[in-house]
């Protein structure tokens, strides 16, 4: 192994990388005089700290030629300036360096150099100390193959079932009008766009002059007043759940007055996302039967083929299927506000039935 006055360069054998011998205590004068740190200087070349700490006490004076470039460079200083001086006048009398002058080690430390650059063997081949780097390669190869396997799972998670976005609509049925003291249905219902089941929890808040009477199913709690409800219930198959309950309005309510409802609708699978209950919002107080959609004192085919396609035969809820079948056929009604009940009266001669 030869090295050139010019540039102060050892080459390796077999092709290797050039080698520089570098001054480790003027470099670390350098860094230490601009308040530079090891890790900084390490982060610059693209080595470690220990690496860097090895040069500069001497224990590798020998680095690739490329690493010392990216050294001076952090310092702020030429190559040239780096150079192990005192190895020049030892070696290199007349501007020449003397093939030979690299110290002699043995296989087993090749072995335990844990730096970037190499060393010559008993036998006077140069090797460079891979296993370490290579230990550290496969640690980084190791890890990105974790990374992308996460990124995959999380990638079929979000196009699974449980990543899907999850819908919750809510839709509540009011009458337009009920006379104040009656009472009347509200039905509201749940519809969830996932087919497995899931719990849900309903809560409906009623207005001041509003009593809830009977709900089916009941309800799961309550406060003392009534004026809030809550249900828990499960819905599966992407099938819709209906709640209804009846209420009553209070015989002070005011004539025109509208009485507001609110609810929403929670679920663990949707975290801290609250659906509200949507639909019709309130009702007003007006002397009809909840039945008669257009207010004009009678209940027609139409209006009892609705009570029936959203109420049907619903059990355990007194809507008053009877009295609206009383009223149905014989054409007209009044409210009797003394009673708090619908008359049925017959339009043809006026009388009460």
């Amino acid at each position: 192994m030869t090295s050139n006055g010019n540039d102060k360069t050892q080459k390796l054998s077999y092709g290797g990388p050039p080698m520089v011998r570098i001054d480790g205590a003027l470099a670390r004068k350098m860094r230490e005089d601009q308040g530079l740190t090891q890790l900084y200087i390490a982060t610059v070349v693209g080595v470690t700290t220990d690496t860097i700490s090895r040069w500069e006490n001497r224990k590798y004076p020998s680095v690739k030629k490329e690493n010392a470039l990216k050294l001076a460079e952090a310092l702020g200083v030429e190559l040239e300036a780096l150079l192990d001086k005192s190895d020049i006048q030892e070696n290199e009398p007349d501007g020449k360096t003397e093939a030979g002058k690299v110290a002699k080690v043995t296989v087993s430390e090749v072995n335990d150099k844990a730096g970037d650059e190499p060393v010559v063997d008993a036998g006077g081949l140069i090797h460079t100390p891979v296993e370490k780097q290579v230990f550290w390669k496969r640690i980084v190869v190791a890890g990105m193959l974790l990374v992308m396997l996460a990124a995959a799972g999380f990638y079929w998670y979000l196009k699974g079932d449980f990543g899907k976005q999850i819908i919750i609509t809510a839709d509540r049925i009011l009458p337009p009008h009920v006379p104040a003291g009656g009472t009347f249905p509200v039905i509201i219902r749940l519809g969830v766009s996932l087919p497995d089941k899931i719990s849900l929890i309903l809560t409906e808040h009623v207005p001041e002059q509003v009593d809830i009477i009977k709900a089916v199913p009941d309800w799961s709690a309550s406060t003392p007043d009534r004026k809030k409800i809550k249900w828990i219930v499960t819905s599966g198959s992407g099938a819709d759940f209906t709640i209804c309950y009846m209420a009553r309005i209070s015989s002070r309510a005011k004539k025109d007055s509208y009485l507001m409802f609110q609810g929403e609708v929670t679920s663990s699978l949707t975290g801290r996302q609250i659906f509200q209950v949507n639909g019709s919002t309130g009702v007003r107080v007006e002397p009809f039967h909840w039945a008669d959609t257009n207010s004009d004192g009678q209940i027609d085919d139409e209006e009892i083929l609705r009570v029936f396609d959203e109420l049907g035969d619903r059990k355990g809820l007194a809507f008053g299927l009877k009295e609206i079948k009383e009223i149905w056929s014989s054409g007209g009604y009044r409210w009797d506000r003394k009673k708090r009940k619908y008359i049925a009266v017959r339009q043809e001669t006026g009388n009460e039935t």
